[in-house]
């Protein structure tokens, strides 16, 4: 009863990622969200598992990337510029690290990693949903107090008879990074026929209208990911000619999209810089984006050892956007930039490690019979789509859900290990 009690919270916890708003509490002067209590219960669950033997814990080599990323954060909070505020972020980061860790431990059969995907689908359906009725009652219903929720500003996009949407995220970008990961595991659970057709049309539906009106750059990851599956789908089934056209469409989409997100769509008073196209005499302003980017490195630069220190602002980019509004930025907009201006080269070589950990696993990308490399290929997509590719333009190293997807990847790692595939599957806690 104890070990299902923590299978059971832990599930609960996944449903409960998405739901960054409207719930949240105030604790230390940081915002604190439902899904925060509920892994506090699932930790102290596991850590009694552990003590009193009911679990064993297991070891993984990522481990040691890990705490090379743990000593880099606790070396930026000691030598921080804001050593209070750092330290509250710290325990925010260990929280992080945990739940990969314990995900890797809880999830010991595919039968617990398939409860997970449904909890994951039903977290989605709610989301979704409110992001397809966001869409309808834009044009239908414009002024209704789910648009005031659901709804989000324009940013640097220019103003349109369009929504763009969050529902229950403060951000579409983050919405985007959730589901990209959603996605890839809804394509590998509907190839091992978990999921029945009329389910897993519905679900893309949805997803589709919610993911197309985040307009966010995350979908550069979306279109590469879901072109290389379909790319390994066609490849299986022999339809080399379709295989190339999905491969090529993906690359192509996520690469435009990049570039897209390199230029602004206007040309603003606020940009230090532009660029004078000759011949046509067009004028190119760079994306706050790329002044982001400048600046959070001019940041490392400046503190290149330990980094500003944990959970410190790291860019100061000061923009007039599409909409005539000013905005200040102070995030660095990218992964591995913004590591590197927090926790300085420790930090940066860590979040390498980490990356390419993975990334050897990643290939070869094809499908055997075996459940446990159908659904390796869908993790390490996720991963490429949401670690790697979105990496590049949000920083999205503290989102909760990409450190299951880790611990996920982990897991599904080890079934692969395991010669007898009976064990993997019916392994319980």
């Amino acid at each position: 009863m104890f070990v299902r009690l923590l299978n059971f919270s832990f599930l609960f916890f996944v449903f409960s990622l998405p739901f960054v708003q409207p719930v949240k509490f105030q604790i230390f002067s940081q915002n604190t969200q439902f899904t925060d209590l509920i892994f506090l219960f699932v930790a102290i669950l596991f850590i009694v598992a552990i003590t009193s033997k009911k679990v064993k814990f297991q070891f993984s080599y990522f481990y040691i990337p890990l705490l090379i990323y743990l000593i880099a954060l606790i070396l930026s909070t000691l030598f921080s510029n804001n050593p209070k505020q750092s330290f509250i972020k710290l325990a925010g980061e260990i929280y992080l690290i945990a739940i990969c860790v314990i995900t890797f431990n809880i999830v010991r059969s595919i039968d617990m990693l398939k409860k997970v995907g449904f909890a994951w689908f039903l977290a989605m359906i709610v989301v979704c949903s409110i992001g397809t009725m966001t869409v309808i009652s834009f044009y239908v219903s414009p002024k209704n107090s789910l648009n005031s929720f659901s709804l989000h500003h324009y940013g640097t996009l220019p103003p349109g008879n369009y929504p763009r949407i969050q529902t229950t995220f403060y951000y579409p970008a983050m919405l985007c990074h959730y589901l990209s990961i959603g996605l890839m595991i809804l394509f590998a659970f509907f190839e091992l026929n978990w999921i029945s057709l009329k389910k897993f049309l519905f679900l893309l539906f949805i997803i589709s209208i919610t993911l197309l009106f985040t307009l966010t750059p995350g979908l550069g990851g979306v279109a590469l990911s879901v072109g290389v599956w379909f790319f390994l789908i066609f490849k299986k089934n022999q339809k080399f000619f379709m295989a190339r056209i999905s491969l090529i469409s993906g690359i192509v989409l996520a690469a435009l999209i990049f570039l897209v997100t390199l230029v602004s769509p206007i040309q603003t008073p606020t940009s230090p810089y532009f660029v004078t196209i000759p011949v046509i005499e067009k004028r190119i302003d760079p994306s706050v984006r790329v002044l982001t980017w400048q600046s959070a490195f001019k940041t490392f630069l400046d503190y290149p050892l330990f980094g500003k220190g944990v959970g410190t602002d790291v860019a100061s980019v000061n923009y007039l956007d599409a909409s005539g509004k000013s905005q200040y930025l102070t995030d660095a907009h990218q992964l591995w930039i913004s590591v590197a201006a927090e926790e300085g080269i420790f930090g940066l070589l860590a979040i390498l490690a980490i990356t390419f950990y993975f990334l050897p696993s990643v290939f070869p990308l094809t499908f055997i019979t075996k459940q446990e490399d159908v659904l390796s290929v869908g993790l390490h997509l996720a991963f490429i789509s949401a670690f790697v590719y979105q990496g590049l333009v949000g920083s999205f190293e503290d989102a909760r859900h990409l450190w299951v997807l880790l611990g996920l990847m982990l897991s599904v790692n080890k079934f692969k290990n395991i010669k007898n595939t009976n064990f993997s599957n019916k392994e319980n806690l």
